[in-house]
């Protein structure tokens, strides 16, 4: 193990026998330790390490856990790390107050060392995927902010940009709440299994996790209301506002921009093996469309392509552009699970729920496609669908060619 990878831990305790029984466990699993007597030490310790978890008892001298555990909270370096509360007081009352002040587990000190090393060990496992989600996250939102200075000109240009720019941060906040939330949750229901087999003071862990969990959801829950709300605003900003920012752009450099976002915003496109295949016109195809519009089409057909090829084997996505009498045209094919026969009709219409795949009983939402179709027509275009279950979809966009531009071509 590369010693910059060694998770470095915190063990708070006034007693040094319990330290050093510690340190001996924790040594042999290569952790490197550091150690302080009380909660004043710790600070004065996280103030110049970076420590990965924190081993912290609750009765000690100068600053007892609690105490401790409040200084964590008000620092934003710190509040993120890890705490498991080791101690031999077990009174509802405390252990309660511990997981409302923030700390991940409780863990008497007769629980065997074992025990707490395979706690550690998942607990330091959950957050290092959680920084990759954060880190995730960042990435996708630099991006996004990219993609919507190329795709909007200066705001003095385009009402909108602004609009949308302050949208956009509004809706940071409660995107990473969502996938926060939704990690700790999967966190928590994995605690809560281990917990019941373990039999460990189950009643008052259960209870405990449940009220975390029932607090979590109700956050995650808020959270999305708060995204639906903005959303539903920047998207009637936009169709009113539609008249205005119309571009006229090359739909063949248009989708390749699409195509390379794709692959690094979705994964899956590289995590599942789908071969992604582009074939462009030769030539131009010069269409007056509002860009940021259209992309939104390719990024919907592409995911709703992804998502169908989920259990299909050498899955592919084929992207292509082409033109048709007076029309541009791209078009997204998978190979993927296709759409029943009697579904294919009413796919456009909002809020439609079908069915998804072999299996009956998992459903999707029409809402994507829905407006994918309402914005093709106040472009004036149109959309052509071709699916045979269990084979694959191809979806064609067809867009009105700019014809002064055109000619010049």
């Amino acid at each position: 193990m590369n010693k910059e990878t060694i998770p470095k831990i915190l063990i708070v305790d006034d007693s040094p026998t319990y330290r050093k029984q510690l340190l001996k466990a924790l040594n042999r699993n290569n952790y490197s330790i550091v150690e302080a007597s009380n909660g004043k030490e710790a600070i004065d310790i996280l103030k110049e390490e970076k420590i990965d978890l924190i081993l912290l008892d609750l009765v000690m001298p100068i600053m007892d856990g609690f105490e401790t555990l409040e200084k964590l909270s008000e620092h934003d370096k710190w509040r993120d790390i890890p705490v498991i509360v080791l101690s031999s007081v077990s009174s509802e009352e405390d252990v309660i107050k511990t997981f409302h002040s923030g700390t991940l587990d409780f863990v008497h000190k007769s629980t065997k060392i074992s025990v707490l090393i395979e706690k550690i060990k998942r607990y330091l496992h959950m957050k290092n995927k959680m920084e990759y989600l954060e880190d995730t996250a960042s990435e996708l939102e630099r991006i996004l902010e990219y993609k919507t200075k190329k795709l909007f000109e200066a705001e003095s240009k385009i009402p909108i940009a602004k609009y949308i720019t302050s949208i956009l941060h509004n809706l940071r906040n409660p995107i990473t709440y969502v996938i926060n939330g939704a990690e700790l949750l999967h966190i928590l229901i994995e605690k809560l299994k281990n917990e019941i087999e373990l039999q460990k003071e189950k009643n008052l862990e259960i209870k405990n996790l449940f009220y975390l969990i029932e607090s979590r959801v109700s956050e995650i829950k808020k959270a999305g209301e708060v995204l639906t709300i903005q959303t539903d605003l920047l998207l009637k900003k936009g169709y009113r506002d539609l008249n205005q920012e119309f571009e006229t752009i090359d739909l063949n450099s248009l989708i390749k921009s699409e195509i390379q976002f794709s692959r690094i915003a979705n994964p899956k496109l590289k995590d599942n093996g789908i071969n992604t295949e582009l074939k462009l016109y030769e030539s131009p195809l010069i269409i007056s469309v509002v860009p940021s519009l259209i992309s939104q089409i390719v990024d919907n057909l592409i995911s709703n392509s992804i998502k169908a090829l989920e259990r299909t084997k050498n899955p592919k996505i084929r992207i292509e552009t082409g033109k048709e009498l007076n029309y541009a045209w791209f078009s997204v094919e998978d190979n993927g699970t296709g759409i029943p026969e009697q579904e294919k009709n009413k796919i456009f219409n909002l809020f439609f729920k079908g069915t998804k795949g072999t299996n009956k009983k998992e459903t999707h939402y029409g809402i994507g496609l829905a407006m994918v179709k309402e914005t093709i027509d106040l472009h004036g275009g149109k959309i052509e669908v071709k699916s045979k279950e269990g084979i694959g979809t191809k979806i064609t966009v067809f867009l009105p060619i700019h014809p002064q531009k055109q000619e010049q071509v």
